[in-house]
């Protein structure tokens, strides 16, 4: 092989080497966000927000997805980033920071929302216990049987069964994430009132 050949394979190898070690670790910022309230000037409750205007500015990374004809659907996707967007929802004297690292918000062809999916990053059981703990107190939703989910499951996500909770306008899922150390997340979706 010619020197020059192997010193571009060589350099193409430490590039390729650092990307992957930069893609697989976890976003040390992501991590440090600050998980305070937002309810300052301008806040914007997402349990309340009905149009595209409102979602664009709680998670300014949406993006309109192309080709659907009947609604129109913006989505945002950071967790290959390993980042996340925290919006702040209060409902029934409770705030919760909810970390948003999918969301899929669809619309009527006007700016009207349909439903809002919001997907949580990958938790241990024990960050999902928490956080469905918040979205059951904040909605009023039963507690046992989720709890007794969490007790079931664990972080053995392979043949388990999911849970879900909900009140109509408002609810959760858990869904597996393959992943062993991180096995849940979870799905919360507003329906809004119309």
């Amino acid at each position: 092989m010619q020197p020059i050949m192997k010193k571009w394979l060589s350099a193409f190898a430490v590039v390729s080497i650092a990307f992957l070690v930069w893609w697989k670790l976890p976003n040390q910022s992501a991590s440090a966000q600050a998980l305070t309230a937002n309810t300052g000037p301008g806040y914007i409750n997402p349990l309340t927000a009905t149009n595209l205007e409102q979602w664009k500015a709680l998670i300014p990374e949406l993006h309109k997805t192309p080709g659907f004809k009947i609604s129109v659907y913006w989505d945002m996707d950071l967790g290959y980033l390993h980042k996340w967007v925290p919006i702040t929802m209060k409902e029934n004297g409770q705030t919760i920071v909810y970390k948003v690292d999918f969301a899929d918000i669809s619309f009527t062809h006007g700016t009207n929302v349909m439903e809002a999916e919001l997907h949580s990053p990958n938790m241990n059981i024990e960050e999902t216990r928490q956080l469905g703990l918040g979205l059951c107190a904040m909605f009023g939703l039963q507690t046992n049987d989720f709890l007794a989910w969490c007790d079931k499951v664990g972080n053995h996500w392979m043949d388990e069964p999911l849970y879900a909770n909900g009140n109509g306008h408002y609810s959760f899922q858990t869904r597996q994430t393959f992943d062993n150390q991180r096995p849940w997340y979870i799905n919360f979706m507003i329906i809004p009132n119309r």
